[in-house]
């Protein structure tokens, strides 16, 4: 990237490391510059939106999820049908969960007025259960 600062690989690859080794906000800060440099790159949409699911931003996660599934429909030569569906899946799971959690918080306040237990189906997931490997 001292090279080439307009290199959004360069910036997107230093990404994939970055959540690899868990440094999942200088990961976002990574595919930030990619989506800055070339809005139309589909994985680093992708990318950030496992990383907003690791971090439990899940609103942040659909928004960006949706973003790498419209921009995949659009552009000539996209993923194979089977790795769209896994996008999809992984799209609509993060939409249920939070949809559960809403849920759950609503009854817990209306039962006993405490905030949201730890018992979601995410917070036992693995993080690798959505995350960028799925592109791979």
């Amino acid at each position: 990237m001292e090279l080439d600062p307009e290199d959004a690989g360069a910036y997107y690859l230093r990404g994939c490391t970055y959540e690899k080794q868990g440094r999942i906000d200088e990961s976002i800060a990574d595919y930030n510059m990619v989506l800055e440099l070339d809005p139309d790159h589909v994985n680093a949409a992708y990318a950030r939106g496992a990383c907003e699911n690791k971090r439990g931003n899940f609103a942040k996660a659909i928004e960006d999820y949706t973003l790498a599934l419209e921009k995949d429909q659009e552009r000539a030569g996209s993923p194979s049908d089977n790795r769209r569906r896994l996008r999809q899946r992984n799209l609509n799971f993060i939409f249920e969960e939070r949809q559960n959690q809403k849920r759950m918080v609503r009854q817990n306040s209306a039962s006993s007025g405490s905030a949201m237990t730890s018992g979601s189906k995410l917070s036992h997931l693995s993080a690798e259960k959505i995350s960028t490997a799925d592109l791979k």
